[in-house]
Parts: C-alpha cells; sequence; structure tokens
C-alpha cells in the first residue's frame, strides 16, 4: 500500500484482518475483463433498450422502469443493463410468461452475460411487508431484467413469444 502511514497501516491491518484483497489469479481475470468492459457494456446496453421500446408497444405491459428508454440525451452512452416491468395481469400473468420463456432463466441474482430475471418481491424485497414494497415501487407483479450479451432479436423474440399465451 502507498500512503501516509498513519493511514496505510489502518489500512494493511483492515485488509489482513477481513480479507478484501484479490489473490493473483483473481486480479489477473479482473484485468483481463476490463479489456472488454466497454464493448460489453455497449452490447448489454443496445439489448436493454431494444428489449424495453419493445416491451413499451406491448398491450399486456402495464409499465417499464428503464430510464435510458426516455432521456436518451442524458444518458448518450446508455443507462446499462437493468430494468424491470409488470404485466397488466399481474404476479399471475408474470408468473406464465415466466414459464414460457426458453431462453431467458429467473435466477437470485442479476449481472450475468446471459439475460436473467429475478423477482423482487420473493427475493430482495422479501422481509418487506406489501405495504413497504408498495411504497417501494415493487409490487408482487414487478419482474427486474437483467439484459445479457445474446443477440437483441433472440431476447425480444423470447419474450414476445412468452406474452404471446
Amino acid at each position: 500500500m502507498v500512503g501516509k502511514p498513519s493511514w496505510t497501516e489502518g489500512a494493511r491491518a483492515f485488509a489482513q484482518t477481513f480479507g478484501p484483497t484479490l489473490g493473483p489469479f483473481d486480479a489477473w481475470l479482473t484485468l483481463r475483463g476490463i479489456r472488454t468492459l466497454a464493448v460489453r457494456m455497449a452490447r448489454h446496453t443496445a439489448n436493454a433498450l431494444a428489449l424495453a421500446r419493445f416491451l413499451e408497444r406491448h398491450q399486456a405491459v402495464s409499465r417499464v422502469n428503464y430510464f435510458c428508454a426516455r432521456a436518451r440525451q442524458l444518458v448518450p452512452d446508455g443507462a446499462g443493463a437493468l430494468l424491470s416491468f409488470e404485466l397488466e395481469g399481474g404476479r399471475a400473468a408474470l408468473e406464465g410468461m415466466i414459464g414460457r420463456l426458453k431462453l431467458v432463466r429467473l435466477m437470485p441474482s442479476l449481472g450475468n452475460v446471459a439475460t436473467t430475471l429475478s423477482h423482487p418481491a420473493s427475493t430482495s424485497h422479501r422481509g418487506l411487508t406489501a405495504e413497504e414494497r408498495g411504497r417501494a415501487g415493487i409490487s408482487d407483479g414487478l419482474i427486474r431484467c437483467s439484459i445479457g450479451l445474446e443477440h437483441p432479436d433472440d431476447i425480444v423474440a423470447d419474450f414476445e413469444s412468452a406474452l404471446r399465451s
């Protein structure tokens, strides 16, 4: 560590106790991944925008939350890979749609190279009451999407097929 000894001694003790440092292989993987980060994020963002635009036009969708879809001038490089939406039929319609998806999967976490879904009411926000979730804008019918690197036509086609039934 580099810096004033009064700062680095405390930081070194913290690092030794809690281990927030990467091992050599993990550091190498991080450095390797950083080289393609801009390219991957551009693809994630373009794919998310394509899906958001499709969902905004679909009659079964009651709400889409994706900042970039409406404010491109504020975020010219895009708003990333995450979006959420709700269906007109609430949780029952959502569960049906999820069951019909072929490419996209429901997962407990987000942020992968593949497109994944997460249901906040039953995962990240399950400890809140329905009233608390409602105040936070999280209904039982809300689904979060982490858009991956697949071809955008494949992602949209999967949702289109699942929403058709």
